[in-house]
């Protein structure tokens, strides 16, 4: 068993999600979506602890790719206002 290699940018990565509890998006190559904290890393697989706390353990030979899950405030109600940086400040 090859051991775990704790140096690499990707691992790194993963770990300040853990230590930070970041919410994620885990896209599999099923093309299945993941959405949750990341609790664990080994080697092989990676543990996502859902909104429920249910825990899903993941092949790392799996997944497509991890990314911090995004965050998109909802529009502005108001109609008679254009857009604009103060009503979608994500665009700035």
């Amino acid at each position: 068993m090859a051991e775990f290699q704790t140096g690499l940018p990707s691992s790194r990565q993963v770990q300040i999600a853990i230590r930070e509890k970041k919410d994620v998006e885990v896209k599999l190559l099923t093309d299945d979506l993941i959405l949750g904290k990341v609790s664990w890393q080994d080697q092989d697989c990676i543990c996502i602890i859902d909104q429920y706390d249910q825990p899903t353990i993941v092949w790392r030979h799996a997944i497509a790719f991890i990314k911090p899950k995004s965050y998109c405030p909802p529009p502005s109600q108001s109609s008679s206002q254009s857009l604009s940086p103060r009503i979608l400040p994500f665009f700035q």
